[in-house]
């Protein structure tokens, strides 16, 4: 199983790109969940949107929320944070020492003096980017031959690890890290000293030549996917021309994806998922434009300016439904943008007084932006806009007059970046903005949705079973009498899975001797299915029902009958109740069924029995109203009414026997056969990463034929009035373990 887990991680280039997952859920992802459950590693998830794997890494807990803390340097004067993982637990970047170089460093855990992470063995190095669970750093650093090498520091590691060039070449850089750390991705020279862009996959030190469009020289690759699937960046073409270039699924040579007309363009960003990539392109006026390219495009869309003659974007979220940048407006101002669910014309994220802003990073679900803003006095702050904003918030400084924001965590509890302290210094910063969400495990949260399926499969199931107990509610005329009561208890169960208990009143009428008509009024209990996944309410539900017997009270001769039934309940439906590492997100709905029936039958008499062989047709129309998941909780949803059609046929072979003159008993057996059934399937939207648009068919077996047998046993307490017992065993809808019923009644004629 490939593990999920998104981060944000930053270029070379200044450009952010958030990580997408790793994997999709299994074919059978509650069989594969109960055989792996207490084996997988775990990710954590956050109210924004993500996850980091769990190694031991605590959650940064130890920062003070609320105040921007200074991160030191190595004894030098200046320092800078570019980069954080998911959970805000791991920072890294750059701090010079005592000796005036610049290392790269890490911050992890609540730490306010830096790691030095080392060098190559010469005077420079800088880390650009981590992964997910802070357990892959990469960067560079200069040899001591005094060239640029890219390099990797893995589980914690202080050394770098050497990643090499292309044969022959001098230097390499390592810009950004797939969220499982599994694929790097950078540039190196190659032996003819031009620039390519490479990947390193799964830890290895050889670089993987990306190659050039056709014609071209030179190439360098920015941003990665998640699942490393999706690499983005640049490369000449044959004309000399920088355009955006993508690699798909391994591939070796870029796929150019256009211009808007003009003669360059870049890719700096990708979307979590890979489906939005996103960059600058030049159009015939010689504009340099921000554009996406979405699900897989190779033309640019224009994402427009504020009417100047530019834009940029900088970070997109996870499902690319947020992209962040900014763009010049008529004045010539260049002020932080924000273009959301595919618009094509920047929203403007205002200043804090100045003419200057711009958006560097944004949290994974589009909910928290960061970046810079200048103030009236021309003063540059970092800044921060939430769940929407179109004005800025001052983050402060570290005591001078300039700072900036430069990634936001996932979740968009951490904020990093550089300020000036009150002697003028550079120093890099964390401000915590509330406490860390709680670990999740993403792929239990993408599991979460076919358990939901299948436990509404198994709720309508339910609800068929108590209206079909309705359409035979009907109850028995003796001879001299017009109407007939019964009141009866039933239940059935499927072990494990689905209960319920019902108590019926039917009332019944003869019209003559062959024809009676009634109604039936039940009331079913609550029931929790899915270990509470479903809180079903008490259900009340009538029917109307109306039979005939061409041999009257004797029951011989030609038999019909037709029925029609109605139920609604209310259910609390909480998705991810029993998974490991999930946070369980509640919502509620009505639940309704509809039921209709029409069989035919023949009754003869034989050996003392009334035999009857019967065929019936049953309809059902189950219904969940659309509901939204609690909006306060981590990646709630919100779904749209389903609707499931279920036709069945059953062909049935009755008998009955009197025993003496007061008691009777009774054998029927036969099997249910759908003859149509429209699986229950999830439809509508969330914020999990990666499934922004929930699709969902229930994943269970279902039994489409069910045979059943039954037997009952009646005592005539009096002339007209009749106590009975009955139990039955039948195979259940789904799963292997039976359906077990039973029934105690009382019936009268009067």
């Amino acid at each position: 199983m490939r593990l999920v887990a998104l981060t944000a991680v930053r270029g070379m280039n200044g450009g952010q790109s958030l990580c997408s997952q790793d994997s999709t859920p299994a074919d059978d992802p509650i069989l594969f969940f109960k055989r792996n459950r207490t084996s997988r590693r775990k990710l954590w998830g956050s109210t924004a949107i993500l996850a980091c794997l769990v190694t031991g890494t605590a959650c940064a807990d130890d920062w003070p929320i609320g105040t921007m803390t200074d991160l030191g340097t190595l004894g030098g004067v200046n320092s800078s944070a570019l980069a954080i993982n998911a959970d805000g637990s791991v920072i890294v970047g750059v701090a010079y020492n005592a000796s005036s170089q610049g290392h790269a460093v890490s911050w992890t855990d609540g730490a306010t003096t830096p790691t030095d992470l080392g060098t190559l063995g010469g005077t420079y190095g800088v880390a650009n980017a981590v992964n997910a669970d802070g357990t892959v750093i990469v960067g560079w650093s200069f040899n001591a031959a005094g060239r640029i090498h890219a390099v990797s520091w893995a589980d914690g590691a202080t050394t770098p690890t050497d990643l090499g060039t292309l044969t022959g070449g001098s230097d390499s850089n390592a810009s950004a890290v797939s969220a499982g750390g599994s694929v790097i991705v950078g540039w190196s020279y190659t032996a003819s000293g031009y620039q390519h862009a490479v990947s390193w996959a799964d830890r290895t030190t050889t670089a993987t030549d990306l190659g050039t469009l056709t014609g071209g020289y030179y190439s360098s690759a920015s941003a990665v996917s998640a699942d490393g699937s999706i690499i983005v960046g640049w490369s000449y073409n044959a004309a000399g021309r920088p355009h955006a270039v993508s690699w798909a699924d391994g591939a070796t040579t870029p796929t150019d994806l256009g211009t808007l007309g003009g003669s360059d363009s870049v890719a700096n960003a990708v979307s979590a998922d890979g489906s939005v990539i996103v960059g600058t392109a030049y159009n015939p006026s010689y504009q340099n434009h921000a554009v996406s390219w979405v699900n897989g495009a190779t033309t640019p869309t224009d994402l427009g300016t504020l009417g100047g003659i530019a834009s940029i974007p900088m970070a997109v979220s996870a499902d690319g439904s947020v992209i962040v940048g900014s763009a010049y407006n008529a004045a010539d101002q260049q002020h932080a943008v924000s273009w959301t669910n595919g618009a094509t014309t920047p929203t403007d994220l205002g200043t804090l007084g100045g003419d200057l802003s711009e958006a560097n990073a944004v949290s994974a679900d589009g909910s928290v932006i960061v970046g810079y803003a200048t103030t009236a006095a021309n003063q540059g702050r970092a800044v921060s806009w939430v769940d929407g904003a179109v004005t800025p918030t001052d983050l402060g400084t570290l005591g001078g007059n300039f700072s900036v924001a430069t990634a936001v965590s996932a979740d968009g509890s951490v904020i990093v970046g550089q300020s000036n302290t009150s002697s003028g210094l550079t120093h890099a910063f964390v401000l915590r903005t509330r406490a860390a969400a709680p670990m999740q495990d993403l792929n239990n949260i993408y599991l979460s949705m076919p358990i939901l399926a299948d436990n509404t499969a198994i709720v309508f199931a339910r609800q068929v079973g108590v209206l079909t107990d309705l359409l035979n509610g009907e109850c028995r005329i003796t001879p001299g009498a017009s109407w007939c009561l019964s009141t009866t208890l039933s239940g059935f169960a499927v072990s494990g899975q689905q209960s319920a208990l019902t108590g019926r009143v039917s009332l019944g009428y003869a019209v003559d001797e062959q024809i009676t008509t009634g109604l039936a009024l039940a009331v079913t209990t609550k029931d929790r299915i899915g270990d509470g996944a479903f809180d079903i309410a008490t259900m009340p539900s009538f029917g109307l029902w109306g039979t005939y017997s061409a041999g009257g009270t004797a029951g011989t001769g030609l038999q019909a009958d037709i029925a029609a039934a109605y139920g609604k309940t209310r259910a609390d439906i909480t998705r991810g109740l029993g998974l490991d590492n999930v946070i369980a997100v509640a919502g509620n709905a009505d639940l309704a069924t509809l039921a209709g029936r029409a069989g035919v039958g023949y009754g003869f008499v034989g050996k003392g029995w009334l035999v009857t062989p019967s065929l019936s047709l049953e309809t059902y129309r189950m219904s969940r109203s659309a509901y939204d998941e609690d909006a306060s909780a981590d990646f709630p949803a919100q779904y749209n009414r389903l609707t499931t059609n279920l036709t069945t046929a059953t062909l049935s072979l009755a008998g009955e026997h009197p025993i003496g003159d007061r008691q009777r008993i009774g054998l029927n057996t036969g099997i249910v056969a759908d003859v149509d059934y429209t699986k229950a399937g999830l439809g509508g939207t969330s914020t999990i990463p990666g499934m922004g648009k929930v699709s969902q068919n229930e994943t269970l077996h279902r039994n489409t034929i069910r045979p059943f047998i039954e037997a009952s046993y009646s005592f005539n307490v009096g002339d007209r009035s009749t106590l009975s017992v009955g139990a039955g065993l039948s195979r259940a809808a789904y799963g292997d373990d039976p359906a077990l019923s039973v029934q105690i009644g009382y019936g009268t004629a009067f």
